[in-house]
């Protein structure tokens, strides 16, 4: 099984953006944790996986752009992340590309692209016009997980140190893993530039991963990936100072980078004893999702 893989194309972004407009500010406070933390002995015992996906566009329910019209919609999406940590063994760990601005010149092998015709996609150096400036914008491969899917795929460091708990806290600064790959142009304290979700993220490597380092039943190769910690506590008023693409085309930035954010976390993978647990699981989320008012399901690989 590959881990969730959710894309959202810049130019897609783009459009999304300049269509939905929130129609009233509601008063964030502090978005807390409800997640339990556990050890990677707690969870290595949980080997059955199955991954959380939404279902809006899919026949019957809303579209994204309609349900992103939605005032409460932000509200609706992060009731139900503190509702799958708080009844589920519930781990977040999306592949999202990050894009980097201006010339990119390292291998095309960090570059997130696509197949068409049996053949990938070179997506790097696509000219772009940001905030009325013409420049250069690359997607690169990136995953980001929570403290528990960090633990429960047990990430192996080569050099420098891994995550600590604390790293999941927002800060101005993001700590980063790298893949091995990156390690012959970059070094443990480097700093990077990055939009995530469309902010504007300054990171900071502090590890690189053990050389063909894979996740995820050994699936997937994190060699040319950048790895970042996913936000668990974040205050809107943090976000005010930040910067965006697109920061002209929509009313509230920090709440609609917040929205996005949380349909990533909703995307995350649930860990089961069992796999007969599916059945069960599966009525679960679908009762909680119509109840929230958000679009759901729980897809079964085995």
């Amino acid at each position: 099984m590959k881990f969730k893989k959710v894309f959202v194309a810049l130019a897609v972004f783009g459009i999304l953006i300049s269509i939905f407009m929130f129609c009233s500010k509601h008063s964030e406070g502090v978005l807390e944790n409800k997640e339990e933390s556990y050890s990677y002995q707690e969870l290595e015992n949980l080997p059955y996986e199955f991954p959380l996906q939404d279902e809006f566009d899919s026949d019957g329910n809303l579209t994204v752009a309609d349900f992103m019209r939605q005032p409460d919609s932000y509200t609706k999406l992060k009731r139900f992340n503190e509702k799958l940590h708080s009844d589920f063994k519930y781990i977040e760990m999306i592949s999202q590309p990050v894009e980097v601005i201006g010339k990119f010149d390292l291998p095309l092998d960090f570059v997130n692209g696509y197949m068409e015709s049996g053949k990938t996609v070179d997506l790097s150096n696509q000219p772009m016009y940001i905030n009325g400036e013409s420049t250069y914008i690359t997607p690169l491969n990136a995953v980001q997980v929570d403290y528990n899917a960090y633990n429960y795929y047990n990430f192996l460091i080569k050099e420098g140190r891994g995550f600590k708990e604390t790293d999941f806290k927002y800060s101005e600064i993001c700590p980063i893993i790298l893949g091995s790959n990156y390690t012959k142009f970059y070094s443990v304290g480097d700093t990077l530039e990055f939009y995530y979700l469309g902010k504007k993220t300054e990171a900071a490597i502090i590890g690189f991963l053990k050389d063909d380092f894979l996740v995820s039943n050994e699936e997937t190769n994190l060699n040319n990936y950048i790895v970042m910690p996913i936000t668990c506590e974040i205050n809107i008023d943090q976000l005010h100072d930040s910067e965006y693409l697109y920061k002209d085309e929509y009313d509230d930035p920090d709440k609609f980078y917040l929205t996005f954010l949380y349909m990533q976390k909703n995307n995350g993978i649930f860990l089961c004893k069992h796999k007969e647990e599916y059945d069960s699981l599966k009525d679960r989320i679908k009762r909680i999702s119509g109840e929230i008012g958000v679009a759901y399901s729980v897809k079964n690989f085995y």
